[in-house]
């Protein structure tokens, strides 16, 4: 899966979760950019990639991601370690 279409599908999982139809998601955008952003939504999104994109993130994966680009990364390079 590429980093495009890693991004497309997280989107949509943002949208979702934070109930805003027109959120567009971006690699520096953090919690302090979208208002609907607690814990407990970030709770629930880490929920959501897991299913979507079948696979499971760490607790101390998840405390070190900065921004929305380091999530994408996570996801891509899990996913291309779940491909080998």
């Amino acid at each position: 899966m590429s980093r495009d279409e890693i991004t497309t599908t997280l989107q949509s999982i943002f949208r979702e979760v934070f109930h805003d139809d027109k959120l567009v998601i971006a690699d520096r955008m953090t919690a302090a950019d979208v208002e609907a952003w607690d814990s407990l939504s970030n709770i629930q999104m880490i929920l959501e990639v897991e299913t979507a994109f079948r696979l499971r993130l760490a607790a101390a994966q998840v405390s070190d991601l900065a921004d929305v680009g380091d999530l994408i990364s996570l996801i891509e390079s899990k996913l291309s370690a779940k491909a080998a």
